[in-house]
């Protein structure tokens, strides 16, 4: 795990660093690079690399407003793993960034030595030792196995000892022309939208219950209607198009939906049900990012929605080509929630759009959180009820707790831990949930896809975070920006910025604004006073996230704040609610 470094600024000015936090390095000067040769060449100068080291262009893709190179890095034929830069380039030939995160490490490349002929399943490769800090010749594997459980195992074996480096699971958990004729046809279906419980406006238990699929009185009245793509393939309509395709491809056997006529009706309590429910909401989905502009996920996913052998999990497996997903049945099987189906989906957009990116912890959190983002948003705009709860359907019951898209707890950004990539990812969901009902949906799942498109390997949420910002300069000229910063840094994941507009964010390493009040960063002392100069009173609060409503009762205004500790005072404008 690499180690996350911190800076805090002191004062009233926050100015863009040429390096912020040693992961984000822009031009020195302003600078076109409109091919990528002229790319490669201001890479190369802006970040250079040891004699006999050179960046090779690993992938590109285009958005509606840049182009995003990935380099890897090499000696010959032999990269060094996880040593990436991801080029943001406006479609005017401008550059305007590149993410290197480990980039530190180039300085430690050793000398090129080792260049041996691949010997399958080994691929040679340099590979960085985090206890001995330095880089070493390795071996790396990739093993698939289904049998006692899915893994698909990757090993970095030292070539001098053999002993293992480091190893982890590239599943990314959630814990020839057969037709005579193939037509897309419009079909119509039933489905959860997006889920039993949102559309009955009811938490699960009482009646709410999966019972095994056996509680059709109760759930199959929350189906509805909704019409989609399909093939006709000559003799009956099949679920594949070119966003999915249903498949039995892993046990246990159940044969994908078909239909002689243009409908897909089946109860929840038959298998069926949940192959139309899954084809349905990922073609929606991959259909609203069409729209936005994005090609995002270039094929149609094959998904097998009664996977795992029953078991209560779901995973996106990128060892095949193309890609698939796999969902259980265990507990409330995952294909009747679109929560899981859209979040496992979003594994497939970043690992189509910055592939072989999503190594390092934080990244690994950050794929997490990302996938838990499109799950919440895509839910939220169908039915604001439960919002805050992902996957509210196959989840927050007796099965397991599901995840939460807001940071109840409050926890700071600064000193967490991902070991648990799971642990944390509420609060990046949390700060961008705050901005997503102000700038809206379609442009809030435009920002987030269009900063994903400059991930790499070794990414922290505040490198995420910068590139939110950076996605709506390119689109929207910042216009959300003191909104999008003031978000992320309720959780202090960006850092305070202060700023002449009504909107400021901040104004003190101590304390600053938020949506429902302020930050503090340690023990305060607080005095709330309406602008007529009326004294609403003086609170001492600790270091955390304080409503300005359970604090003084005050209704939506504007309010001066003043504070004092340890000797530092100051005060700022707050307007709210």
């Amino acid at each position: 795990m690499h180690t996350i470094r911190f800076l805090f600024i002191v004062g009233f000015v926050f100015l863009a660093p040429t390096v912020l936090l040693g992961q984000i390095y822009h031009p020195d000067t302003p600078m076109e690079a409109r091919t990528d040769e002229e790319t490669h060449a201001w890479l190369t100068k802006r970040l250079p690399l040891p004699q006999g080291w050179a960046y090779q262009m690993e992938h590109q893709e285009q958005t509606p407003t840049a182009d995003y190179r990935l380099f890897g890095v090499y000696a010959g034929a032999v990269p060094a793993f996880g040593l990436q830069a991801n080029v943001c380039v406006r479609r005017n030939g401008q550059v305007v960034s590149a993410v290197a995160p480990y980039y530190s490490r180039a300085e430690q490349l050793p000398a090129p030595h080792w260049n041996p002929e691949p010997s399958a399943p080994k691929t040679p490769v340099y590979f960085f030792d985090e206890n001995a800090k330095t880089w070493v010749s390795a071996w790396q594997t990739r093993v698939r196995t289904a049998e006692p459980e899915h893994r698909w195992w990757e090993r970095f074996e030292d070539d001098q000892t053999g002993a293992t480096l480091y190893e982890r699971d590239l599943l990314v958990h959630f814990e020839s022309d057969e037709h005579a004729v193939q037509t897309d046809t419009t079909v119509t279906g039933l489905v959860f939208e997006p889920d039993p419980l949102t559309k009955a406006g009811v938490p699960y238990g009482g009646q709410y219950v999966d019972l095994n699929d056996a509680n059709s009185a109760v759930l199959d009245p929350l189906r509805v209607t909704r019409g989609f793509k399909a093939t006709w393939t000559g003799t009956q309509f099949v679920l594949s198009s070119g966003s999915v395709v249903i498949e039995d491809f892993d046990p246990p056997t159940s044969a994908p939906a078909t239909s002689f006529i243009p409908s897909f009706a089946f109860s929840r309590t038959d298998n069926r049900f949940e192959d139309v429910n899954a084809f349905y909401h990922i073609q929606s989905f991959k259909n609203h990012t069409s729209a936005l502009g994005f090609t995002a996920v270039p094929y149609a996913i094959p998904v097998d929605p009664h996977a795992i052998n029953g078991q209560d999990n779901s995973f996106f497996d990128w060892s095949t080509t193309p890609p698939r997903l796999y969902f259980g049945e265990g507990g409330v099987d995952d294909a009747e929630d679109a929560d899981v189906v859209v979040h496992e989906y979003g594994h497939a957009l970043s690992q189509a759009i910055v592939p072989n990116t999503n190594f390092g912890d934080e990244r690994n959190s950050l794929d997490e959180a990302f996938g838990d983002y499109w799950a919440v948003s895509y839910s939220r705009h169908l039915n604001n009820f439960g919002w805050q709860r992902v996957f509210g359907w196959d989840g927050h019951n007796e099965f397991w707790s599901g995840r939460s898209a807001q940071n109840a707890t409050q926890k700071m950004y600064p000193g967490l831990s991902f070991i648990n990539i799971y642990a944390h990812t509420n609060v990046f969901v949390d700060a961008l949930m705050r901005s997503w009902p102000h700038v809206g949906r379609a442009e809030m799942d435009a920002l987030v896809l269009e900063s994903a498109h400059q991930w790499a390997s070794g990414m922290s949420y505040r490198t995420a975070a910068e590139l939110v910002l950076q996605a709506d300069t390119l689109r929207n000229n910042g216009i959300n920006a003191w909104r999008l910063h003031r978000d992320f840094a309720t959780w202090q994941i960006l850092l305070p910025k202060a700023s002449n507009e009504e909107h400021a964010t901040v104004f003190s390493q101590y304390i600053w604004g938020t949506e429902e009040g302020f930050v503090a960063t340690t023990n305060l002392d607080v005095t709330c006073t309406d602008l007529n100069g009326r004294n609403l009173g003086t609170v001492h609060v600790a270091a955390g996230l304080h409503n300005l409503r359970l604090l003084w009762n005050v209704p939506p205004g504007a309010y001066l704040l003043r504070w004092e500790t340890n000797g530092s005072h100051g005060h700022f404008r707050w307007a709210g609610f």
